[in-house]
């Protein structure tokens, strides 16, 4: 199993017109990509700048290969997400990461 994960932030002046459209089109579009399993949608508490919150989305997949091909052939959700949100967005961070056995 692997994560592909998303860190970015955003302006806190268009964090709740984000959110809405976060959680209402873009995070069920990934979804319906079939590409992931889940998504896990999450905020980090303690943020160090003041005019901005951090968010992170964190997508389980099956494969290495269905996140790379999700990459490649989704490019739009991302220019949905730049084109709706890219002058108040900054620090976007992606990385895929294989989930390890637990202790």
């Amino acid at each position: 199993m692997f994560i592909y994960k998303i860190k970015l932030k955003i302006v806190q002046s268009r964090e709740d017109d984000w959110l809405l459209w976060m959680t209402t089109e873009h995070l069920p579009k990934i979804i319906d990509t079939h590409y992931f399993l889940s998504c896990l949608f999450l905020k980090l508490l303690e943020t160090p700048e003041i005019s901005y919150s951090s968010y992170e989305i964190q997508c389980v997949s099956e494969s290495h290969s269905q996140i790379v091909q999700y990459e490649t052939t989704e490019l739009r959700l991302m220019h949905e997400l730049l084109k709706k949100f890219g002058k108040e967005i900054k620090d976007i961070q992606r990385g895929i990461y294989k989930i390890m056995p637990s202790i």
